[in-house]
């Protein structure tokens, strides 16, 4: 298969993923502007994973190697992910906000769930 149509079939699969994931947002902007970088990423190295370090590695019997290759890949991903491309929240206001007087008393499908 030459590099096009891999490349392409590639970019058709990410895209299928990329959008079964929006789809499970309800097509929210915001997933896709939060997660956009780090999908790009994880993209990435499962091509790296895919087309050069299985080669290089698999094929040649070093699985050891393999292996941590891929575990050094995939926690140093979730290292990135975690720590830059997560939007901070904004802290609550000092004292801890409004609260709530009058909360709302538990369903009687929960009481009965608890009791029975």
């Amino acid at each position: 298969m030459n590099a096009l149509k891999r490349f392409f079939y590639q970019t058709l699969l990410w895209l299928i993923i990329w959008s079964v994931l929006w789809f499970g947002r309800g097509f929210n902007s915001q997933f896709l502007a939060e997660n956009s970088f780090a999908f790009a990423f994880q993209a990435l190295l499962i091509g790296a994973l895919i087309y050069y370090i299985a080669p290089m590695f698999l094929f040649k019997k070093k699985y050891v190697l393999f292996l941590i290759i891929s575990i050094l890949g995939i926690t140093t991903l979730a290292f990135i992910s975690i720590n830059l491309f997560t939007v901070p929240k904004i802290p609550p206001p000092f004292g801890g906000g409004p609260k709530n007087i009058n909360p709302k008393p538990p369903s009687r499908f929960f009481i009965h769930f608890l009791l029975y």
